[in-house]
């Protein structure tokens, strides 16, 4: 869990956690990433955060 500051967006979260930690900069750079809010593939970065929401990053995945 992760304690943020009220009322941010995804896009502000993106940030908050890329100033916070280093790694997240990576992480947001891959275009190849996916991100779902509670289970819902995000499509909006302006979307509008709420206590409680759970957040996913789904890196792409290969099979054989």
């Amino acid at each position: 869990m992760i304690d943020v500051p009220d009322n941010l967006n995804f896009l502000e979260f993106k940030k908050f956690l890329i100033k916070n930690e280093e790694i997240f900069s990576e992480i947001f750079s891959d275009e190849s990433v996916k991100y779902f809010l509670n289970l819902e593939e995000i499509d909006d970065p302006f979307r509008l955060l709420k206590d409680g929401d759970e957040i996913a990053f789904l890196p792409p995945v290969t099979g054989g």
